[in-house]
């Protein structure tokens, strides 16, 4: 848990935050605030979903079938440019 919200504080994360403070109209500390809240509840509820066979296989299904990863093709396009590509590369 402790390495995702190290993300936030990377030069990434503070693009990531940047861009949905922008997308949002919000401060990016309130941001980054919500995010590093939301991040270990989401990641619970995974934990939590894949404690069972089923939960287990739903969250793979969702994952090979419904996301290729092309979100992260275009991360500033995503956060209306919010996200300098240069920090991708």
């Amino acid at each position: 848990m402790e390495g995702l919200l190290d993300l936030l504080n990377s030069p990434i994360g503070k693009q990531v935050i940047s861009g949905v403070a922008g997308q949002t109209g919000q401060a990016e500390n309130k941001t980054a605030d919500v995010l590093s809240m939301a991040m270990p509840l989401l990641l619970g509820a995974m934990k939590k979903n894949v404690a069972t066979p089923e939960g287990a296989q739903g969250l793979m299904s969702a994952l090979s079938s419904k996301h290729d990863g092309s979100i992260l093709d275009d991360l500033g396009g995503l956060f209306g440019g919010g996200v300098d590509q240069s920090v991708m590369d």
